[in-house]
């Protein structure tokens, strides 16, 4: 099988939205995508850095998270720098 590579912008990232309404109000984005949805918050957390040291391993690029508070403020972390 030939499996092209996608191209991924650097630095990219994920952003973990405040809670909504619904069973799995917890939520990762990669960029604008939906990529996971989760009933707790820990849950949303353990995934987005799996994902972060994925994403950095696999593409050798950097990842940097950004979450939402209460008041919908963000707070930007870089999970991993630049090489």
């Amino acid at each position: 099988m030939n499996r092209k590579k996608v191209a991924m912008p650097s630095p990219t990232t994920l952003y973990l939205p405040h809670a909504v309404e619904g069973p799995f109000p917890w939520r990762v984005l990669h960029e604008q995508h939906r990529v996971g949805a989760f009933a707790t918050q820990d849950e949303s957390l353990k995934f987005a850095l799996h994902l972060a040291a994925s994403i950095h391993r696999n593409h050798r690029i950097a990842v940097r998270m950004r979450f939402e508070g209460e008041d919908g403020a963000w707070e930007t972390v870089q999970a991993y720098p630049e090489e």
